[in-house]
Order: structure tokens, then C-alpha cells, then sequence
């Protein structure tokens, strides 16, 4: 059986946050080799998760709060520990609060994190986590859509159409794999968009269709409101929802503020 060589956009997509946050980390001071050698002697020698003794040399660096997605840690001084290699295997993906269940070595983490000043060079950043939210969208979303340009090049579909870009007003904001309808919002990203359909309280909806017909229709949006989510109400609608879109033929859906031409 032929193995199976494919890389998955969400794989894709993870790694490029893992590559925005350790960018974010270095920018921001990174780890030099004197705060290494002063985070182990904080921990006395010794694994904050295991207790087992360690040394400079043989410790692993693992950060307390991952470098992902759902955490959006940082490499960056007061979030890198010293800690055992099989403390690390174990701990793994997991945020070190759920991870750690010693009181008192808990404490200890917290108290180092806190006053290496982590927290507040972190908070430069703003709200990380929607940002990686964002980007792990666009990533995925251009993965799929350079999968869709492929296939209609082999299907003999394309004529003078290019590849798509990430700078396209077409920016498809998610597409987490096969099975979710692409949806593109312009303008991008969703929080702009967000903002001006609060304003607008309208917005207009273009279903693509593989076979290339286009319908437009008018979204009213009186009811949107600042807590609602954008693309998880768009994704409500019958016709949009997972098999749905399938079998009536739906190839991707661009919703912009301004009516098409």
C-alpha cells in the first residue's frame, strides 16, 4: 500500500504559528544564555514538573505555556523552563497549569513567569490569540484554494486565471479542510468586516457553483450584533452547512460589504 505523502493545510497552518510566535518571542528579547543559566538556578538544579536534578547541559527547554494555537505562547525569557526528558514527553502540548498538580511547584512556575516580566511584554502584542486564529484561517483557506486552482487545471477549467495570493481581496478568512465551504470576506480580515457590517447592517452574498453560474443576494443584518461571529453565522444557513453545500453544487461563497458590480 502507498504511503500516504500529503501534508494537511492544518498542518501547514500550525506550523506557521508556531514560526508568527517564535518570531513574536525573539522580537521581543527571545532567551539569551545568561537568562538560561539564571532560570535553572531559579529551579535550584532541578525539573519544575519532576523535581528530578538537571543541569544546564542535559535539561530540555520547554515552554510553559505552548507555542500553538490555543495557547499562543512565546519563546521568550519566563516562558522557557529547564525541565527532564521524560517531563517533557509527558507533559507534551499541554499548558503547564494543566499539567503540573504539585501546589507548591505550580506556585513556583507561576511566581517565575510573573516576575520575569513575561506577562507584560506579551500583552504588547494585543489579543494574540485572535490574531493566530486569523492567519491559521488564511493559511488553510489558501492551501484549499490553490488545491481548487490545481484541479481545475487538470480538468482543463482554467484559462488565463493565476494562482491565488495571500494579498487577494479574495483571502479565504477559513477553510479548516475539505469539508468546510470556503467562505471569503472582503474586506478581510473577519474583524474589519465585523466592524463594517455593524456599521452597514448589510453586507451581499455571492454563491460560486461549480458549474460557474453566480447568485448574488442581499444579506440584512439588522440583528448582528458586536458579540456575534461572522462566518459561524453565515455557516448556519441551510444551504451552506456541511453536505448541504455539496449536493447543491456550491464551489465557495465571497461576501462583501460593497454590491458586486
Amino acid at each position: 500500500m502507498a504511503q500516504k505523502t500529503r501534508i494537511q493545510p492544518g498542518s501547514v497552518a500550525n506550523i506557521f504559528i508556531r514560526c508568527l510566535l517564535s518570531d513574536a518571542g525573539q522580537l521581543l528579547g527571545g532567551l539569551s544564555n545568561e537568562q538560561w543559566s539564571a532560570t535553572v538556578e531559579y529551579f535550584e538544579h532541578r525539573c519544575p514538573y519532576s523535581d528530578v536534578p538537571i543541569t544546564e547541559e542535559t535539561a530540555v527547554q520547554d515552554h510553559a505555556i505552548p507555542i500553538n494555537r490555543q495557547h499562543c505562547g512565546l519563546h521568550l525569557y519566563g516562558n522557557i523552563l529547564p525541565c527532564a526528558h521524560e517531563a517533557n514527553a509527558r507533559k507534551h502540548h499541554k499548558h503547564f497549569r494543566d499539567f503540573v498538580t504539585d501546589p507548591q511547584r505550580l506556585q513556583k512556575i507561576e511566581e517565575f513567569i510573573e516576575q520575569s516580566g513575561y506577562w507584560e511584554k506579551a500583552a504588547m502584542l494585543g489579543d494574540l490569540e485572535a490574531y493566530c486564529r486569523t492567519q491559521y484561517d488564511v493559511v488553510t483557506g489558501l492551501c484549499a484554494r490553490n488545491k481548487d486552482y490545481l484541479n481545475r487545471i487538470t480538468e482543463g477549467n482554467v484559462a488565463s486565471e493565476s494562482p491565488a495570493s495571500p494579498t487577494s481581496p479574495l483571502d479565504i478568512q477559513q477553510t479548516a479542510n475539505a469539508g468546510t465551504l470556503p467562505i471569503s470576506l472582503t474586506p478581510s480580515p473577519a474583524s474589519v468586516f465585523k466592524e463594517a457590517l455593524l456599521r452597514n447592517k448589510r453586507a451581499w452574498i455571492t454563491v460560486h457553483y461549480e458549474d460557474g453560474r453566480q447568485e448574488v443576494s442581499e444579506w440584512t443584518a439588522e440583528n448582528f450584533k458586536a458579540t456575534s461571529n461572522v462566518l459561524g453565522n453565515l455557516r448556519t444557513r441551510p444551504n451552506f452547512r456541511q453536505g448541504a453545500w455539496q449536493k447543491h453544487g456550491i464551489r465557495r461563497v465571497s461576501v462583501t460589504i460593497d454590491r458586486p458590480q
